[in-house]
């Protein structure tokens, strides 16, 4: 029961707000202000560099998370929801995954959360340095908490970009995950 009245309140609260989304005031009415549609932060633009279809291939260690070997896939990767969001579908032969990322104006940071056909669900944070994308991230892996982070080098040209992730599952003891080379196949037209 407490879950249906939780299920109604958010029903009947985003039925009030999708009421006033869009809403604007008829031409002539004095005095009432128009709404201006909300844009994104302009440090969600740091993603664009990403958007297109990427190939890759890498190398896993043997950890928790996986025995060693080498892999290969594709990333589909576009701005979502008005530019407010941005995903990454990543696909392997037994393996798909969708990342969600976004800017948090308010703790001024990046931020992310993702999940796998495993059941794996991950969330973190991410810094840009020039071409540089550094990320930390936890997720939970058969029951045990592991923490994880990479570093994303992109070449200049904004073709390819070189990965390197490490885990530990105590925050204080790191062991080599997996290196990737990705490389951009195509770019989609700009809207």
């Amino acid at each position: 029961m407490r879950t249906t009245g939780m299920l109604v309140a958010v029903v009947v609260l985003m039925s009030g707000l999708m009421g006033c989304v869009g809403t604007e005031p008829k031409d002539g009415v004095a005095g009432e202000p128009k709404l201006q549609a909300p844009k994104p932060p302009p440090e969600q633009k740091s993603f664009d560099v990403w958007t297109g279809t990427w190939t890759y291939e890498g190398e896993a260690k043997d950890t928790p998370m996986g025995p060693a070997g080498k892999f290969t896939g594709k990333c589909i990767a576009r701005p979502i929801l008005d530019g407010f969001f941005f995903e990454m579908r990543w696909e392997e032969k037994d393996y798909q995954s969708v990342v969600i990322h976004w800017y948090d104006t308010t703790a001024k940071t990046y931020r992310f959360q993702g999940f796998g056909n495993d059941g794996v669900v991950g969330s973190g944070t991410g810094t840009w340095n020039g071409g540089t994308w550094a990320a930390a991230w936890t997720s939970v892996h058969r029951g045990v908490e592991y923490r994880t982070r990479s570093q994303c080098i992109l070449a200049t040209d904004g073709n390819s970009v070189t990965i390197n992730a490490e885990i530990s599952a105590d925050g204080k003891t790191w062991k080599p995950l997996w290196h990737t080379k990705m490389t951009k196949q195509e770019t989609p037209p700009k809207e």
